[in-house]
């Protein structure tokens, strides 16, 4: 979310740091960073760290069963997950997922999805997770572009202004469904 005066005045920080000096930098989106950046980075891949613990805290909070796949979808972080499991938007986003997948497989009823998937707001996490979980399912590397399509689409979906979201998000599905097939 760096403007570009706030990029290049982290550029110039990374190329002269003050002595002793150790910059810790953390993003989500990796890719959105200025090349020049990166370059000057060392990057460490880190994923969120919850396990039996965070499922059994969530499962205790929730009078309604919690589905497998939320705290992932939330990175980890329990309580956007008891968040959206109290709101009722747990079961929704479940909806989505699976439209989700069975239009990837089949590539039909793609109006539809995008109908639901346009006003979502962890829409960007949903299409990770998608991702991901079907490449693993698939047992192969995915296709390089196909983390860096939906990055695009997540950049382009913050910072261009007056674009039209509808068509922007009906040309990523249908990138995912040739790139995935």
């Amino acid at each position: 979310k760096m403007t570009e005066s706030a990029a290049n005045a982290l550029l110039k920080t990374l190329e002269e740091p003050g002595q002793r000096s150790f910059l810790i930098l953390y993003t989500a989106f990796a890719e959105q960073l200025m090349p020049t950046i990166l370059s000057r980075c060392q990057r460490w891949d880190i994923p969120a760290q919850y396990g039996d613990d965070s499922r059994q805290w969530l499962a205790q909070q929730s009078p309604d069963p919690v589905p497998d796949f939320l705290l992932e979808l939330c990175g980890g972080a329990p309580l956007k997950a008891l968040t959206l499991q109290h709101s009722g938007e747990a079961l929704t986003l479940a909806a989505q997922l699976k439209a989700l997948q069975a239009y990837l497989q089949s590539g039909v009823g793609l109006a539809a999805l995008q109908k639901q998937l346009e006003s979502q707001p962890e829409l960007a996490a949903l299409l990770y997770y998608t991702v991901r979980h079907w490449t693993l399912q698939q047992q192969q590397l995915p296709p390089p572009q196909l983390f860096s399509r939906v990055a695009r689409w997540c950049r382009d979906e913050q910072r261009i202004l007056g674009q039209n979201k509808s068509l922007a998000l009906t040309t990523l599905l249908l990138d995912l469904h040739q790139l995935l097939r």
